[in-house]
C-alpha cells in the first residue's frame, strides 16, 4: 500500500531564486544565470527611456530575443544592436550576447500607439 500524503503537513519550503531559475530557463537562458543577469543591467546598459519601452523575451544559443512597443524604436534599437552586444558582453565581463533580435510587440495595423511616444530623435 502506497503512503498517501497529508495535506495537513507543510511541504518542504523551496527558495524562490531556485523556482525563478527554473523559470527563465524555460524561457531560453540555459541555466538561467546569464539571462538573470542581462535583466538585471538593461535599463543600465541602454538607458531608462528606451529600458521603458522594451522587454527582453529570452536568450538563446547567444541570441538576446527583445521586443518594443513602437516600431521608431525598433528602427532605433536596429542600428544599435552591435553596440547594445558589445556593452552587455563588457558589463557582463563575458561573451554571452552575440546578437540582438528587435521585434515590434502589441501594435495594431495602421495606428500609431500615441501613449507611448515614439523616440526622441535628438
Amino acid at each position: 500500500m502506497v503512503a498517501r500524503e497529508n495535506r495537513n503537513e507543510p511541504r518542504a519550503m523551496k527558495p524562490l531564486s531556485a523556482a525563478l531559475s527554473v523559470v527563465v530557463a524555460d524561457l531560453g537562458g540555459g541555466r538561467g544565470g546569464d539571462l538573470v543577469r542581462i535583466l538585471d543591467c538593461w535599463a543600465d546598459v541602454v538607458g531608462g527611456s528606451v529600458a521603458d519601452h522594451t522587454r527582453i523575451r529570452g536568450l538563446s544559443g547567444g541570441v538576446l530575443s527583445v521586443v518594443v512597443d513602437h516600431p521608431g524604436w525598433a528602427t532605433q534599437l536596429r542600428y544599435l544592436r552591435s553596440r547594445i552586444a558589445e556593452e552587455l558582453n563588457s558589463t557582463l565581463g563575458s561573451e554571452v550576447v552575440s546578437s540582438v533580435d528587435i521585434r515590434v510587440i502589441g501594435e495594431r495595423p495602421g495606428r500609431r500607439n500615441e501613449a507611448r511616444g515614439s523616440p526622441d530623435p535628438g
